[in-house]
């Protein structure tokens, strides 16, 4: 079986300078988990995670830069070129930039080797907080939307100042607004989990990749399991949030609570329609 992980952050460039490689931090929120921490954190290896890649099958790792935690877009490149194709890069783009914002899209993704971009409007670390139906952000998604580019969105999980951000009512709102732009909502909406579903089921171009938020440790999962195992079995996505999960345990909890007839969409098809890869 083939595996695409939608949400890796690999022992790289700025992402070994932040807090998800902070080794103390991770075995505390792993022992919370009843988890181990992968052999690849704790050495900060990419031999080590290439080859636990190998192991838990998973072919391709989208790696989401993050600006607020050390990173910068010409890594992902620099990862790109070092290690052909195991990665699916994606540049983290402000679109309240303005034409900065558009010309990074036009550099990394449009004249460049990246498949996406992803956007964090309401991250505790963001400079400022807003929602994804701010009309700044708009000259954005009509370049996503028109050059059939995904537009990932960090949308769910604890780093917020304000829940209040991640109300899915607005992902249902630019559903209507932009009906051809492929948007995915990483940490799937979390806490906001059946509204969140709710907007994908009115919307074919959304799609939810619940990473973490879908295994059992987490409050509130198995709303997620049931819509990826029946209603919206073609539009969620696995992904690990690696290195906070190793790749084997997240691989083998979401096989586990997934019927047969989908695990291939869900660990697969589903993001390889959404890259165009054959």
């Amino acid at each position: 079986m083939k595996i695409i992980d939608m949400r890796m952050r690999p022992p790289f460039g700025g992402f070994l300078d932040g807090m998800l490689y902070n080794v103390e931090g991770n075995r505390r929120m792993a022992e919370r988990r009843g988890l181990e921490i992968a052999p690849s954190v704790l050495e900060k290896s990419m031999d080590l995670l290439l080859q636990e890649m190998d192991e838990s099958g998973v072919s391709l790792g989208v790696v989401t830069i993050r600006k607020t935690n050390g990173c910068r877009n010409e890594e992902v490149v620099d990862l790109l070129n070092r290690y052909p194709g195991r990665f699916i890069g994606i540049p983290q783009i402000d679109p309240l930039e303005g034409e900065a914002a558009l010309r990074e899209i036009e550099e990394y993704v449009i004249n460049g080797p990246c498949r996406g971009i992803i956007v964090e409007p309401n991250h505790l670390c963001s400079p400022e907080h807003w929602y994804i139906t701010d009309s700044r952000a708009f000259p954005v998604y009509e370049m996503c939307q028109k050059n059939n580019i995904p537009l990932l969105f960090t949308y769910g999980g604890r780093l917020v100042r304000d829940q209040g951000y991640l109300d899915p009512v607005y992902a249902d709102r630019l559903g209507f607004m932009f009906p051809e732009l492929k948007m995915v909502f990483c940490h799937g909406g979390w806490p906001h989990i059946v509204q969140m579903c709710h907007a994908a089921a009115q919307h074919p171009n959304i799609y939810i990749s619940a990473d973490v938020y879908m295994m059992n440790f987490t409050a509130g999962w198995q709303d997620y399991v049931t819509a990826a195992n029946y209603q919206l079995q073609d539009q969620m996505l696995f992904g690990s949030a690696y290195p906070i999960v190793s790749l084997k345990e997240s691989v083998d909890r979401y096989v586990s609570c997934l019927r047969k007839e989908v695990v291939n969409k869900i660990m697969y098809e589903n993001a390889a329609g959404l890259f165009r890869i054959e």
